[in-house]
């Protein structure tokens, strides 16, 4: 599946999140974007690329930080997310002021 706007290497984004946790040796990444299909071939797809962005990453960092993380390997791939279905699916989008007011 190609994704438009790749940059140099195939990514996809400029910047992500990087956190580590302490004493475990490991840190979690979110520096890859896919789209969201409702179709299921089509979000098969979009994992496989998200899987494939993950990888590029994963070898861009070990190459420009080989001394920190030069052994890094991926444990796990994260699943796509799923938040905006209901403005996908939903018929009206709750505003702040009904929000606050309590309307259902």
């Amino acid at each position: 599946m190609s994704t438009p706007g790749r940059l140099s290497g195939g990514l996809v984004r400029c910047e992500g999140l990087a956190f580590c946790f302490p004493g475990r040796n490991t840190g979690v990444l979110n520096m890859t974007h896919i789209p969201a299909p409702l179709d299921p071939v089509e979000a098969s797809a979009a994992q496989l690329d998200g899987r494939e962005q993950t990888d590029r990453v994963v070898e861009l960092l070990r190459a420009e930080f080989p001394n920190a993380i030069g052994e890094a390997r991926v444990r796990s791939y994260g699943l796509p997310g799923r938040r905006q279905t209901r403005w996908i699916k939903g018929s009206h989008q709750l505003s702040l002021d009904e929000a606050r007011a309590g309307t259902r």
